[in-house]
């Protein structure tokens, strides 16, 4: 019997947060990402739940064109907040570029064609 989810969960790089990953197993299309600040002073995360409790800050596209789509919506009037940029580790690299959509919202255009980890580069299997 197949499980309807597997989760992976690893502490993410920087040491005050925590984030879990979690994958359906028949598509692996979807992919979820729980992140907690551990401390205080975790600003990103304490900050967005303070101002507007529980709730999404980022969503991510995954596109064939990270370049292309970032700077088609910064020339529709997107406001950019993270200019293309690869990350990379054993398991290949992403390609991925954010832009603020409304409030403290973002939307993160994301290709992972050379990637074969489990999400990105700076998670892995849980131990």
């Amino acid at each position: 019997m197949r499980k309807p989810w597997d989760s992976k969960s690893k502490a993410m790089q920087a040491p005050r947060q925590v984030a879990a990953t979690a994958c359906p197993t028949t598509l692996r299309k979807i992919k979820l990402v729980v992140t907690s600040g551990l401390q205080p002073d975790t600003y990103d995360i304490v900050s967005f739940v303070t101002r507007h409790g529980d709730g999404v800050k980022r969503w991510a596209y995954a596109v064939d064109d990270v370049e292309g789509a970032f700077e088609l919506a910064v020339r529709r009037g997107a406001i950019p907040i993270q200019k293309p940029e690869q990350q990379k580790d054993d398991n290949g690299f992403v390609v991925d570029a954010a832009i603020r959509i409304y409030d403290d919202s973002e939307i993160v255009f994301i290709n992972y064609d050379n990637y074969k980890g489990i999400f990105r580069p700076g998670f892995s299997e849980p131990v």
